[in-house]
């Protein structure tokens, strides 16, 4: 009975309780005096810590499959806090810097001094990108970094050779490199939190075997491998992928939520690399590990494996880029040396260019070349300051002909069209009843209806007083004949012939997957008034209320009459005294009397004159839009998006605009077109010995008095059944069929044409 009371629940629970408590008193026991001095150690030698596994970017690739955005292996040297990297880092950071340059290999450096040589003598300077903002670069890190303002750089120097205890026995030039690296160090603010900080990227083999051979003076040292961007085709497409770069400062909150390590981690910063950043990106692995006591990684515990971004496969063909950026090349280059085989010895002023090359059936852009370009391999590690400079040089005026390798001049540069616009006048007109398809109308040479003194004439008048006589539609498109536009854009009027150029997309974003587009503008009524109305609003502000009630009133009267004297009568209405009115009137009487639109201005902008400036992008879509029989597509080079489970995500074309425009008018402006490259047209010499039938239209765009003209060409192939269309634009070229070589060596690699099949081109002179 008293066994039975014993082993009752009460009991054996406080027996159970008895034996746990045991049993853990055994184990500290054993763990702090059988065995305290070897975990002492395992504590003091290792540590257990998560480190990041950076995941590869997505590819980029062509429509064919083939990569033009890849990623390649490198290593990277990471330093970890430890113990011993505190007591030694000075002399650490000196021996990872010197086995560095040793190799050829660079450090991350952010630090603004350098040393230089000059006449045997050893200099500071703060350097900069932007050379005339470098002081006002110096003073804000000046103050961030709590320096006085009249600090020399050697100031600077010896102020931060104290602030780390840099020996006094070491060089300037040794205590620089320190410097450099551990202000890299402290600009991260998690080094203290034992998380890498990376020192060096993309090192060789050779630094890699000195920095593992020398592992034990290296205390927090490791050597990582680490995915690097990469372009194998160096600058071919430069301005479509874009660039990676590190995360900008005015960024960093942004992308720290989205979990990027805005210290070290690479983003993309321009073209398709920046627009589509989340897809590519991909998703960061992590490795759990033990790291000894001089910091490096020796046992790996658990990983998750990073997942590698999503692939983007383009629109754009290679082989066609290639062509397209080769050809472009090329012409520029014989047009400054005076090469040209048609005109020897005469160089023109360009600098820039650019084709682009659409898909007429869908907007997908085929090829998009532009001149001067870079190499985005540059950036894949963090470009140098020279090299920055060199792709962003710097210019006394504002002047969209000079060249600027980072710009795509092919949506960011707009430029009048010259005779190509006269498509949308003939579209305008046609659709609007003020001309039939085979309607003539006698050209005269000169068109005197408003201005016999001033009177705009036909090129042909103009250079042979010779007029091209009775004319319909297509015959005006083959011989470009102005006089036949100027009457029927009088005809029709500026805002038929705006509405139009509207519908094609002139004027306007494409809706390209690009960041920098620029709209360019439709000239009229509708686009001067509105600008020049709010400059004077900007002038006229220090002085009176522009808004006040009735001021906006007296303002458009203003504009509307812009005759000297009715200018100055408006100003006095305003309220603004003599010395006031004095200071304002040039400004406001010229932008008003820019504003202003008379029947003449119609004649111009008819032409393709006038303030009409319009990009590559939109006139590729334009003449697609003109050929595929009235549909605009949204101009795209994303085909489709696969992930790593080989899920596709198909871009479908998207038509933004339907002309509906009778097929009959489009055909007649089609066939123009043709006419243009057959005996008697404009650009016959370039297309007489193809074996395919081609439509263009040259155009000789007027820029600035005393400046060249641009050439400016448009073109779609086979005439039969349109399957590209092609834009082409050389600033400074002087006429549109100096640049149709090009789409000629276009079209042959589009539609598959060998040379041998064809007798070699007349003028073309240039060799694929």
């Amino acid at each position: 009975m008293k066994i039975k009371k014993f082993f009752n629940k009460h009991n054996i629970l406080i027996i159970v309780v008895i034996i746990l408590f045991l049993q853990l008193v055994f184990q500290l026991a054993d763990m702090q005096i059988t065995k305290g001095e070897y975990y002492k150690k395992l504590s003091e030698n290792e540590k257990m810590r998560v480190v990041e596994q950076p995941a590869p970017r997505g590819k980029i690739l062509d429509a064919n499959g083939i990569v033009l955005a890849d990623n390649r292996p490198s290593f990277t040297v990471q330093m970890i806090r430890n113990k011993k990297t505190d007591d030694n880092i000075n002399e650490i950071v000196l021996k990872v810097a010197s086995i560095l340059e040793y190799n050829g290999d660079e450090y991350i450096d952010d630090f603004p001094l350098e040393i230089k040589d000059k006449d045997g003598q050893v200099f500071f300077e703060f350097r900069s990108r932007d050379e005339e903002q470098s002081e006002e670069e110096e003073m804000r890190w000046k103050k961030q970094n709590g320096i006085r303002s009249d600090y020399t750089a050697k100031q600077v120097l010896d102020k931060y050779r104290k602030k780390y205890n840099i020996d006094n026995k070491l060089n300037d030039r040794d205590a620089l490199k320190i410097i450099e690296i551990r202000s890299l160090i402290d600009s991260h603010g998690y080094y203290r939190s034992y998380i890498p900080v990376e020192i060096a990227l993309d090192i060789s083999q050779e630094s890699v075997a000195m920095l593992e051979t020398k592992a034990l003076e290296l205390p927090g040292i490791n050597v990582v491998y680490k995915p690097i961007r990469y372009y194998p085709y160096n600058t071919l497409a430069c301005h479509i992928l874009g660039y990676i770069g590190k995360i900008p400062a005015n960024q960093s909150d942004e992308y720290q939520e989205k979990g990027y390590n805005v210290s070290s981690d690479m983003i993309g910063i321009t073209g398709l690399e920046g627009v589509l950043e989340d897809e590519l990106a991909g998703t960061k692995g992590k490795k759990w590990v033990y790291v000894n006591n001089i910091g490096r990684i020796h046992k790996e515990l658990d990983k998750e494996p990073p997942i590698a971004g999503k692939d983007v496969v383009l629109t754009i063909d290679k082989k066609l880029q290639e062509v397209a950026e080769k050809t472009l090349k090329m012409r520029i280059d014989q047009m400054k040396n005076g090469e040209l085989p048609f005109k020897p010895g005469v160089k023109f002023p360009v600098d820039i260019g650019s084709v682009v090359a659409i898909d007429v059936n869908t907007g997908g852009v085929l090829a998009m070349a532009s001149y001067p370009n870079y190499d985005p391999n540059l950036f894949a590690t963090g470009i140098s300051t020279e090299d920055w400079k060199a792709l962003n040089p710097e210019y006394d005026r504002i002047d969209p002909t000079l060249p600027r390798p980072m710009v795509n001049n092919a949506i960011s540069g707009a430029f009048p069209p010259g005779s190509t616009f006269k498509m949308v006048t003939a579209t305008a007109a046609l659709q609007e009843g003020a001309i039939g398809v085979n309607d003539k109308i006698l050209t005269k040479g000169s068109y005197t209806k408003y201005s016999r003194t001033h009177a705009p004439g036909c090129w042909l008048w103009n250079s042979y007083r010779r007029t091209h006589g009775y004319e319909n539609v297509k015959d005006a498109i083959r011989d470009s004949c102005n006089y036949y536009f100027y009457e029927i854009g009088d005809r029709v009027g500026i805002e038929k012939i705006a509405e139009y150029a509207k519908k094609y997309g002139l004027g306007q974003n494409t809706g390209i997957e690009l960041s920098g587009e620029v709209s360019g503008n439709v000239d009229g009524p509708q686009h001067r008034t509105p600008y020049a109305k709010s400059v004077i609003n900007n002038a006229l502000k220090k002085y009176i209320d522009v808004d006040k009630e009735g001021n906006q009133q007296i303002i458009d009267d203003m504009i509307k009459t812009p005759h000297w004297g009715h200018v100055r009568a408006k100003l006095k209405e305003l309220g603004l005294t003599d010395s006031q009115l004095d200071d304002v009137f040039n400004i406001v009487f010229r932008w008003a009397n820019w504003s202003y639109w008379p029947p003449t201005n119609t004649l111009s902008a008819s032409i393709g004159q006038g303030d009409h400036n319009f990009t590559p992008v939109q006139l590729a879509n334009y003449v697609a839009t003109i050929v595929n029989g009235g549909k605009r597509y949204k101009v795209h080079l994303v085909k489709e998006i696969v992930d790593k489970n080989g899920q596709r995500k198909m871009v479908q074309p998207e038509v933004t605009e339907e002309l509906n425009v009778d097929d009959k008018y489009l055909e007649a402006i089609k066939e123009g077109m043709w006419m243009v490259t057959q005996p008697g047209g404009t650009a016959s010499t370039y297309f007489k010995d193809l074996p395919f039938n081609v439509g263009a239209k040259t155009g000789t765009a007027q820029y600035i008095k005393g400046k060249e003209n641009h050439s400016v060409f448009v073109a779609f192939a086979p005439y039969e059944d349109p399957q590209i269309a092609v834009a082409i634009i050389i600033p400074g070229g002087d006429t549109g069929g100096y640049s149709a070589d090009i789409a000629v060596e276009i079209f042959k690699e589009y539609l598959k044409i060998d040379d041998n099949e064809t007798n070699e081109l007349i003028y073309n002179g240039l060799n694929r």
